[in-house]
């Protein structure tokens, strides 16, 4: 049987990474509204990571130019207790460090490398400035 690895075709400015395409805005730190605004700018949203295989893919990559704290897709429903996905897809896969206490309107963030040299996430509050990881289908 002979296997074929093809590159998911991607915009400009983009990265082919885990069959979607990743864009990584690390100019300037702006908070959760802003990333998300930029990532539709660019066509795509705030990037879902949702297996440690793409975790493993896209941190890897992006490792030493997104070395701060670095905003994801994910957003904390208090009402039930539970983190969900701006794009719907099931939450299954995370990587918060035990004993993690989230509270009401956090917003996914991957951790400081500085301070978190595993990446684990972390929630905080969407007023926060980070850099941003965008992700698209295209």
């Amino acid at each position: 049987m002979c296997l074929l690895n093809f590159q998911k075709e991607c915009p400009a400015e983009w990265t082919s990474l885990s069959n979607s395409c990743y864009l990584l805005y690390n100019d300037t730190m702006v908070n959760w509204t802003m990333a998300r605004d930029f990532c539709f700018s660019k066509g795509g949203d705030l990037a879902v990571i949702t297996s440690q295989l793409e975790f493993d893919t896209v941190v890897g990559y992006f490792n030493e130019s997104a070395d701060r704290g670095t905003w994801l897709g994910g957003v904390y429903n208090d009402t039930i207790g539970t983190w969900k996905w701006i794009n719907g897809e099931p939450w299954g896969f995370q990587y918060f460090e035990t004993g993690e206490v989230f509270q009401a309107g956090d917003c996914l963030v991957l951790k400081n490398k500085g301070k978190n040299p595993e990446r684990q996430w972390v929630g905080q509050l969407p007023d926060k400035i980070k850099y941003v990881i965008c992700e698209t289908g295209q």
